[in-house]
């Protein structure tokens, strides 16, 4: 019913659409090559149709065709590389090292991905699970085998894995909240870690059991 009352509402604003070739591209390539004209898309058993095809041309683009893109980024290695990403501010995607010993930079500008342009990461395993954008601008990656939290300066491409330390491990994901902190989701840790990205400290907030959440 809503799309009938739509349709209506079009007719009665008064389009005086006198010919197909009148109403633009969308009407020539796709309701004239149908036959359809106007005054039948306007009564409610054209309506659905309509709206399929409006649909249509939305999912187009601009230039009126469909196109895909099919680049690809070759990253080789073994599995469980990196996990998550975090866009910065700069318009690159930071990927976290989970068992990679760099940090993945994807640029969309250039479809390219860089896989050593961030380097100084241990080869163990399950290092870092997550990340989150902080207001200063940094991307704070949270422990999942490792103690510390990894941070990452899209500014100057560089980690630092020494100044936020023993503060245990096995979370898995961070939120940033509103207050600018960034909040790490436990997996078998008994507690939410909080990291204060504006002095970098961190506190805890308890959850009970150390069992798998």
């Amino acid at each position: 019913m809503r799309r009938i009352a739509f349709f209506s509402s079009i007719f009665l604003l008064g389009f005086t659409l006198c010919s197909c070739k009148s109403w633009g591209k969308f009407w020539e390539v796709t309701l004239c090559d149908e036959g359809i004209g106007y005054a039948a898309m306007v009564t409610a058993s054209y309506a659905n149709r309509f709206v399929d095809l409006l649909a249509i041309e939305r999912d187009k683009g601009s230039y009126g065709s469909l196109s895909v893109d099919l680049t690809q980024m070759p990253v080789g290695g073994t599995a469980d590389k990196w996990l998550a990403g975090v866009l910065a501010g700069n318009g690159k995607i930071y990927a976290i090292p989970y068992s990679a010993t760099t940090v993945l930079t994807i640029d969309p500008a250039t479809n390219t991905a860089n896989t050593a342009g961030i380097s100084g990461i241990s080869s163990n395993l399950a290092k870092w699970k997550g990340g989150v954008l902080a207001p200063n601008g940094k991307i704070y990656a949270v422990p999942k085998g490792e103690s510390t939290v990894l941070i990452i300066d899209p500014d100057t491409n560089t980690v630092n894995k020494t100044t936020i330390t023993g503060i245990g491990s096995s979370y898995n994901g961070v939120v940033l909240g509103p207050n600018g902190k960034a909040y790490a989701i436990p997996n078998l840790n008994t507690n939410i870690l909080v990291i204060n990205t504006n002095n970098n400290t961190t506190s805890t907030i308890a959850t009970g059991s150390a069992s798998s959440k």
